[in-house]
């Protein structure tokens, strides 16, 4: 909600430099440049979205064999549970959950737009700004 909003351009994938929909349209003209901003959109985004760390305390990862337990567990919690080899490959997986949420454009012009909640990663329910804001708070 900080100004208009911006997007990766498609065509420089290893650039993390974002620009409005006026920047695309400078750049690549009216026609070419709506294109690239609607591609823009629909690009499948990485999002880093790290647990939260305690100051009191090592980070936590929920375990992904348990899709429907909130319970987290540290990282000798699941050496001490799977083994070492197991656990530690376990707790990449749990991390690379966390690390990577696909996020979509909206499809529709005409209404807010909408978005998964990546901590319900095989809901197709989606949400609006507001929606979260309500969820989650500010």
């Amino acid at each position: 909600a900080d100004g208009p909003e911006k997007r990766s351009d498609p065509n420089e994938p290893e650039s993390k430099k974002t620009y409005t929909k006026k920047e695309f349209l400078d750049l690549y003209g009216e026609k070419k440049g709506t294109n690239i901003w609607k591609k823009a959109g629909k690009a499948l985004a990485t999002v880093e979205v790290k647990a939260p760390k305690k100051a009191d305390g090592p980070e936590k990862r929920s375990d992904p064999s348990e899709p429907e337990s909130k319970k987290t567990y540290t990282k000798k919690e699941f050496l001490d549970l799977y083994g070492e080899k197991k656990g530690t490959n376990i707790w990449k997986k749990a991390g690379k959950a966390l690390a990577t949420v696909e996020v979509k454009a909206p499809k529709k012009a005409d209404g807010p737009e909408k978005r998964s909640d990546p901590n319900e990663p095989e809901s197709k329910k989606t949400y609006t700004k507001k929606e979260f804001l309500d969820l989650y708070g500010e």
